[in-house]
């Protein structure tokens, strides 16, 4: 799932780097030895961007 995460938010074009956060060594290991060579799929991209569209909160004061 991690590697998902990842990936979505450096595809975006906006994106140039990300900052993860970990709690423990094995989470560290995991997220730098995530193969980066291989990008996320277009479609795949396209469905997380509809399934994650921001929620707008109006009612904030």
């Amino acid at each position: 799932m991690h590697e998902l995460a990842l990936k979505y938010v450096l595809k975006h074009p906006a994106v140039t780097s990300t900052v993860f956060g970990a709690s423990s060594i094995n989470q560290i290991n995991e997220n730098t030895n995530i193969n980066l060579e291989s990008e996320l799929p277009n479609e795949v991209y396209n469905e997380l961007k509809t399934i994650t569209k921001p929620i707008k909160y109006k009612d904030h004061r």
